[in-house]
């Protein structure tokens, strides 16, 4: 082999090292069967429940719901999730009385249960930010505005 083809070869091999693995049964399963959220109203009521829990003053929390729940699957710190998600803008007061700004929220809904939300979070520094974009980019396409 010349050094063009080795380097060829090495290439594809880590290039399919970094590929992830294709969804089990199992999971693809979970994806099918997964409940919908029964309204998009229902689930923007499930979001703003879910982050009561973590905003300082989550009774005025302004909240941009541009995208409707989607199914599909993501991987969040090397949890694989499948079912229905949601993405969105949230933008809470601070200790100092005053609102952050905007900031995207990625939202997971629990499989089993309607228009309850499993897992969420919201891009809360510069390193988040990306991370989360791309989550929502994956599921909703070029419709994503990265904010």
């Amino acid at each position: 082999m010349n050094r063009s083809s080795l380097i060829f070869l090495g290439a594809m091999i880590i290039l399919c090292a970094c590929t992830p693995n294709p969804p089990t049964d199992a999971e693809l399963q979970t994806m099918r069967t997964a409940v919908r959220p029964s309204s998009p109203e229902a689930a923007q009521a499930a979001v703003r429940a879910y982050f009561e829990k973590s905003l300082f003053d989550p009774a005025a929390a302004q909240y941009r719901f541009s995208m409707p729940p989607i199914m599909g699957r993501a991987t969040v710190q090397e949890m694989r999730k499948f079912g229905w998600f949601m993405c969105g803008d949230v933008n809470g007061k601070n200790r100092m009385g005053g609102y952050g700004g905007y900031r995207p929220f990625f939202a997971h809904f629990a499989p089993s249960q309607p228009d309850k939300v499993d897992d969420a979070t919201i891009a809360d520094t510069s390193e988040t930010l990306p991370v989360l974009n791309g989550w929502c980019r994956g599921l909703y396409g070029t419709a994503w505005d990265s904010r």
